[in-house]
């Protein structure tokens, strides 16, 4: 590793806070969340197994709720693009691979590398800078929000989530909907981090979009088969971006946990 990240040239294009209260707030239904009027800082991690850069910054990113509660929504971006040197990691996605590229060519990047965070859509390579990610909340939180969305789970099945979002946004911003999966643990058994039991938190196991937004987009999510018997670590997210500014807008999570099986 050369500066503790790997790093690769992009090649493609297009893409995708700190509040003084809550950024979203549960509904009278237990399976429903609106936003607030502050932004939910999202957060995403784009990272790899086959790295071993990255088990820092992915503790870095499971440790960002504990810390910072509802404010954030950390997205942890399996990227498949270090595969070949040895292992293949089992939650990478050739999707993130093209969104991160499409971020790093809104940054004005040449590159993509891991670990590299974005938050807001915008890239913070100095990440693990004691105070960094806190000054970048604190700049996000000076303004609100310029979007609404509203997130129902209808219901959760042994291999899918339906689910669907509501909202307001500016023209042009797009929905992205999508299941996390937290407490996932692999033990790798080739590469750079061979012989490692990794932990993943708010991994993306489901990704869907872009998509319109209007008064009541539908979505099924699929459920992967860890996920099926620990609700209590599943996630349904969306978040609404401009995608051609590369900025993200506003968030909404649930935890199925929250939710009664229909």
């Amino acid at each position: 590793m050369t500066n503790g990240i790997r790093t690769l040239l992009a090649t493609a294009s297009t893409c995708l806070v700190l509040a003084p209260a809550a950024a979203t707030s549960p509904s009278s239904s237990a399976c429903e969340v609106r936003s607030g009027p502050m932004p939910t800082v999202v957060v995403e991690l784009y990272t790899s197994q086959g790295c071993s850069s990255c088990p820092p910054a992915d503790r870095w990113l499971g440790g960002l709720r504990r810390r910072h509660g509802d404010r954030v929504l950390p997205l942890s971006m399996h990227v498949a693009y270090w595969d070949y040197i040895g292992w293949r990691d089992p939650f990478a996605r050739s999707e993130f691979t093209a969104r991160q590229r499409d971020l790093a060519r809104a940054n004005a990047s040449r590159s993509v590398y891991t670990p590299g965070v974005f938050v807001q859509g915008l890239e913070l390579r100095d990440w693990s800078v004691a105070g960094r990610f806190e000054a970048r909340l604190e700049e996000i939180g000076r303004q609100a929000a310029t979007a609404r969305l509203t997130l129902t789970v209808d219901r959760i099945g042994s291999s899918e989530v339906a689910v669907r979002v509501a909202g307001q946004g500016p023209a042009g911003a797009r929905l992205w909907v999508m299941l996390l999966g937290s407490g996932l643990t692999t033990r790798v058994d080739a590469g750079e981090n061979r012989g490692e039991t990794l932990r993943n938190d708010g991994v993306v196991r489901d990704w869907q979009g872009p998509l319109p937004l209007g008064t009541g987009t539908a979505v099924l999510l699929k459920r992967p088969a860890e996920a099926v018997s620990s609700r209590a670590d599943s996630w349904a997210v969306a978040v609404l971006a401009d995608d051609a500014q590369g900025r993200t807008l506003q968030a909404v999570h649930l935890p199925l946990a929250e939710c009664v099986q229909r």
